[in-house]
């Protein structure tokens, strides 16, 4: 086979997939209070990156049957940016940080730092796996005939468990919410002061300096604070003078969690201690494996792309062989069939066919090698092998659209699977 001409889709599908990520922030709140089920926006890119893929392997398969096989399958590769951005939205930003607590920078972070990452680097992936994918599509067309039932039964196993696990769990988006609060301290430092408060055996300490107030935990007994603890801005996690705190308690892991509920929409940590010394600590989903279920879109997202691959696999079966009786013959200037053992044909079709190798639907001839001893009616232009392997070719890439459906639409639930989400 021909090495396939590659088309665009590093641009293409990159420019798709950025599109369909800010639509899916923008729309997300929306299509969630509308359905019932809060769908990640990943499904929304992988759906749209899935019918501009259909649409370009379906107009080259006639022409270049390999390029629509990569173009079919390099699809699958948009799901690392994918796993990036749960990882980015649904992990990093709702625990501790190291750094001082921004609301302006975490919401640049959520809504646009994952679409600068898909223009910048998602082009350049997406040509790398495409140049790789049509360099070794014969071993990957075999690989992807073979998986796609492996992979489907995976991904619908780890959305079955995530879906029952929801109904125990809480999602990781209410996760400090379920621990409780041990004090809560209404804090009214002005600008420039220190004040200690204290919580139980220990001293929740607050020093407010340049409209940013530092947080430090210590036990009391130890008196003044660590003589390297300095209440320096965005050096230590900070609230703003005036705001509440609240502090949580999690015995399990032995910590003590700060927050402010000033507002509810960014009510996630301030800080974290841990152990007996309360050392400050940063902390990340995989800190309390087995304590959180997925979101219950991620297993909805998970099903229905097994339904839509499942039609693709439905869709490459009802593609059928070459029916039998079938030969193939050279169709002369003057109307003639040819076969390859020298028998002669006459044809009433050759008007709409150009000379050359034809299939043709022949008849029992017996011992009859004699022209006009029998009639047969032209099939198709072309050969009877490249029928088939043109038929294969079409096989192939409906399944290589079902492969990359459940591989971008079971993401999600893969990544639960990785963040502990699953026990």
């Amino acid at each position: 086979m021909a090495r396939p001409s590659l088309g665009s889709s590093w641009w293409v599908l990159s420019a798709i997939t950025l599109a369909a990520a800010v639509l899916g922030v923008c729309l997300a709140d929306t299509v969630a209070v509308a359905v019932g089920v809060a769908l990640p926006a990943s499904a929304l890119c992988s759906l749209a990156a899935l019918w501009a893929s259909a649409r370009r392997a379906k107009a080259a398969l006639r022409l270049d049957p390999g390029a629509a096989f990569v173009h079919a399958l390099v699809t699958s590769s948009i799901a690392i940016f994918v796993a990036f951005g749960i990882v980015l939205v649904h992990a990093y930003p709702t625990w501790v940080h190291r750094a001082r607590y921004d609301e302006d920078r975490l919401v640049f972070g959520e809504i646009f730092v994952v679409p600068l990452l898909l223009m910048v680097v998602l082009p350049l992936a997406v040509g790398v796996a495409e140049a790789l994918i049509a360099r070794s599509q014969h071993r990957l067309r075999a690989v992807v005939r073979v998986s796609v039932g492996p992979l489907a039964a995976l991904v619908t196993a780890l959305a079955v468990v995530g879906g029952v696990r929801h109904l125990a769990r809480p999602e990781p988006t209410r996760s400090f919410d379920r621990f409780p609060v041990v004090a809560t301290v209404d804090h009214a430092g002005s600008e420039e002061s220190t004040t200690d408060h204290p919580v139980g055996d220990l001293t929740l300490t607050v020093a407010c300096v340049s409209y940013q107030c530092p947080v430090i935990l210590r036990r009391s007994s130890q008196g003044a604070p660590p003589v390297a603890w300095s209440p320096r801005p965005g050096q230590y996690p900070s609230v703003r003078p005036g705001d509440p705190l609240r502090v949580r308690r999690d015995a399990r892991h032995d910590l003590w969690i700060v927050q402010s509920p000033r507002d509810a929409r960014y009510s996630r940590p301030i800080a974290a201690f841990r152990g007996p010394a309360l050392a400050r600590v940063d902390l990340s989903l995989t800190d309390f494996s087995g304590d959180f279920a997925p979101p219950l879109g991620w297993s909805v997202a998970a099903l229905l792309g097994v339904a839509l691959a499942a039609w693709f696999v439905r869709r490459a079966r009802s593609v059928e062989a070459p029916p039998p009786g079938l030969a193939d013959a050279t169709l002369g200037p003057d109307g003639v069939l040819h076969l390859a053992d020298g028998t002669t044909l006459s044809t009433t079709s050759h008007e709409s066919f150009s000379p050359g190798p034809v299939v043709v639907d022949a008849p029992p001839l017996g011992g009859a090698s004699y022209r006009d001893r029998a009639t047969a009616r032209i099939v198709r232009a072309g050969t009877l092998a490249r029928w088939t392997a043109s038929l294969r070719d079409e096989r192939d890439v409906r399944l290589a659209l079902a492969f990359s459906t459940l591989v971008l639409l079971g993401t999600p639930m893969m990544m639960a699977a990785y963040l502990r989400l699953l026990g």
